[in-house]
């Protein structure tokens, strides 16, 4: 992704401050000299702690996004996804009102990813659950200001686009699907 990006020229790059985010971060902008800011807000949903006797069932990692479009619904028990986006979105409109970046990267998680790209297309919270975004993903959007400074248009222009395998033709199991059979694995051997 690196290397995808090395024509972007960035004037502002923002993570979440998660060890992942500012290593890919980091990646990115390998030549480019300027500040990585970490803006916590845009970490990744919270999951809860399970209770004695209640184990951890991969089923519930890999279809845990389904319940962002359920009133109510929570990710493995912690944080709701109606706190989640609440988080986000309050960082994502701070940033989009400062007009003083032109090309921002903007590295977070998808679970963060999608509550941003269901607000970008107008589609809310409910859309969460109906777009993948694959680890190492590059979502493009624009943001429109009328001369005011308000926004009045959000356009994406792309969405899920990774350096590998851009077709999906090798991408059968979503993300958290994969990391749900990760996790049968390491309960198995246990």
């Amino acid at each position: 992704m690196g290397e995808l990006l090395a024509p972007a020229k960035f004037d502002r790059a923002v993570c979440s401050g998660l060890p992942r985010t500012v290593e890919t971060a980091e990646l990115v902008l390998r030549d480019k000299r300027m500040t990585l800011e970490r803006i916590p807000e845009l970490e990744e949903v919270r999951g809860g702690r399970r209770g004695e006797g209640q184990p951890i069932v991969a089923r519930d990692v890999a279809y845990s996004i389904g319940e962002a479009a359920h009133p109510g619904g929570r990710f493995l028990g912690g944080e709701s996804f109606l706190e989640l986006h609440r988080r986000v979105m309050g960082a994502v409109e701070l940033l989009v009102a400062q007009q003083e970046w032109s090309q921002m990267l903007l590295v977070a998680h998808g679970g963060v990813n999608r509550i941003i790209l269901g607000w970008a297309l107008g589609a809310g919270l409910g859309s969460a659950p109906h777009m993948e975004q694959d680890s190492g993903c590059v979502n493009v959007l624009d943001f429109d200001h009328d001369a005011n400074g308000h926004l009045f248009r959000t356009l994406v222009r792309a969405l899920n686009v990774t350096a590998i395998d851009p077709a999906k033709h090798e991408h059968w199991l979503t993300t958290l699907e994969r990391q749900g059979k990760e996790l049968e694995k390491i309960l198995e051997r246990r």
